[in-house]
């Protein structure tokens, strides 16, 4: 009998270490089921969003209570809050951008003093002779202390008498330039005081040029800037009254505006303007001998 108790106790005892571990089978079967279906992610999710909730409502109090933390976003480390209002940022766009028209530059005006030192400087050196007709020798000055290099005029002075639109080539004279001696013409570059002088008695009015006896006189007004015929053109407006008075030295005198939109006659006074004629720099055809 007590041989059956203990066959029975034992027998128990192996029953209920099964169930045990029936039961631990079950637990650790649904775990993995749970685990499959993503049951455990989001419950590990649920708790580190609450976490980070709570780290992201933390406000300045909470701060000055915690100890420091590495998290950037601490109220003491930001920048004090401007109150300026922002700069504007420019978007780019894909739009066609509009074209800037071009702006033609505007010659400055060189100051010219109304009244100069009175002493002539002579460009130094001499020409060989050119042209066909009488002799003419004429020497090229400039009054000190205007803003002009006396060789660089003597040059752009000869260059417009010895060229074939002008009267040398046409065989109004034979030109040469000297720088002593005696001389049948003195072109000289004048301030507007000086000018009016050497032209007297004429009055040039401190703007206009002469040639008076045997000197050219320009104006040195003229010669920076030009006249309003001829626009931003003053080298052209230079080649002009060279011809111009020379050819008052060679006998000739003013001529109008021949008909409207034809080239003014080199002789015509085109300083003052050109009426309905166009500007123009060098002797007409008509203002030949051969005409």
């Amino acid at each position: 009998m007590a041989k059956r108790n203990a066959q029975g106790t034992t027998l128990g005892r192996r029953l209920g270490r099964a169930f045990v571990v029936m039961l631990s089978t079950a637990t650790l079967g649904m775990a993995v089921l749970a685990g499959w279906f993503g049951l455990g992610d989001q419950a590990t999710s649920v708790t580190s969003s609450t976490a980070a909730t709570s780290q992201a409502s933390d406000g300045t109090s909470d701060d000055q209570t915690r100890p420091p933390t590495n998290r950037a976003s601490r109220s003491k480390d930001r920048p004090p809050v401007s109150t300026a209002s922002p700069t504007p940022t420019v978007q780019a766009t894909s739009a066609t951008p509009q074209a800037t028209p071009e702006v033609t530059p505007k010659v400055t005006p060189v100051v010219i003093k109304e009244r100069g030192s009175g002493k002539l400087a002579v460009a130094a050196g001499h020409t060989a002779r050119f042209g066909r007709g009488d002799l003419v020798r004429y020497r090229v000055e400039v009054e000190e202390g205007l803003p002009f290099d006396t060789a660089e005029v003597a040059s752009f002075v000869d260059k417009t008498l010895s060229d074939p639109r002008s009267w040398a080539a046409a065989g109004m004279a034979t030109f040469e330039r000297v720088d002593s001696g005696n001389v049948d013409l003195s072109i000289v570059i004048a301030s507007p005081a000086t000018t009016d002088k050497m032209c007297l008695p004429l009055d040039t009015m401190g703007e206009l040029s002469c040639r008076m006896g045997d000197h050219v006189a320009i104006n040195a007004k003229r010669w920076a800037n030009g006249a309003a015929a001829f626009g931003d053109d003053v080298t052209n407006y230079r080649h002009y009254v060279v011809n111009h008075e020379v050819g008052h030295a060679l006998g000739k005198g003013h001529l109008g505006c021949p008909s409207p939109d034809k080239l003014a006659p080199v002789m015509m006074q085109q300083t003052k303007g050109v009426g309905r004629c166009q500007a123009n720099p060098w002797p007409l055809p008509s203002e030949l001998p051969s005409h």
